[in-house]
């Protein structure tokens, strides 16, 4: 008999508050969960756990991030107006983000006058922002997953039931149905992955990629960055896949 035990996260409503998304590049209401981990058997938990940390929503993209629980802030109970939000929660924060804010502004009105390096920061800020939902994504084994295991594997010992009768030896034999288990394995992950991103992360970029209208060099460049970080966002980002779904975009058309 096997005993499921370990860890599992627990979410508890915090409230609401107002911040800067590195995603829509503006001033936005967020809604704050605390993330509790606790011991569970079977994955079922009698007890709250232990605090480790909140996540923040952007209500307006949905893009989520972490923050530690040592890091303090101030929530309303309930969500309001973002003027009445900010008053309430974070009235200091346009002298905190000055700097986004103009450099957004800037973007929105005179994205010529870019430099190269404010260019690659807007580019590079909202994956940051991303990270966590891909590093979620990452670790989380759902049943989309094993299921999709459960039939490369049948999959592959059916390609190599059929090659089998073609070979003498049986460590030929057990070569391919290896290398068509894994294959079929590859290709499975590489597809739910890319469909991540495409829904996810490049979905939620849309708007500030449009405006700056990056190049596949400057994509590229945004990824050597990133990889010494290790964030799957940076491993996991395609520059021309990222491309191809900006230019597929009815906006992109318009322009």
């Amino acid at each position: 008999m096997f005993i499921i035990w370990g860890k599992k996260q627990k979410r508890f409503p915090e409230g609401y508050i107002a911040n800067w998304c590195s995603v829509c590049h503006d001033i936005r209401e967020f809604k704050v969960t605390r993330i509790h981990l606790a011991s569970h058997v079977y994955y079922i938990s009698f007890s709250k756990g232990e605090p480790v940390g909140h996540t923040f929503a952007c209500q307006h993209c949905g893009a989520e991030h972490y923050r530690n629980i040592d890091q303090a802030f101030h929530t309303a109970s309930e969500s309001k107006p973002l003027d009445l939000l900010i008053e309430e929660t974070n009235p200091n924060c346009m002298e905190i983000w000055h700097e986004d804010v103009a450099l957004s502004e800037k973007m929105r009105q005179r994205p010529q006058e870019l430099t190269p390096a404010e260019r690659q920061h807007l580019l590079i800020q909202p994956l940051y922002h991303l990270s966590y939902l891909a590093e979620k994504q990452g670790s989380n084994i759902t049943l989309t997953g094993l299921l999709t295991g459960a039939g490369a594997i049948v999959l592959g010992a059916a390609i190599s039931g059929l090659l089998i009768p073609l070979v003498d030896h049986p460590l030929w034999a057990a070569g391919i149905t290896g290398v068509s288990i894994a294959g079929l394995l590859y290709l499975s992950v590489s597809y739910n992955r890319n469909r991540f991103m495409r829904r996810e992360v490049y979905a939620r970029l849309k708007p500030l990629y449009l405006a700056l209208q990056p190049s596949e060099a400057e994509l590229n460049q945004t990824k050597i960055t990133l990889k010494p970080t290790k964030l799957k966002i940076g491993d996991w980002l395609n520059a021309r896949a990222l491309l191809k779904f900006l230019s597929d975009s009815p906006a992109a058309a318009q322009r």
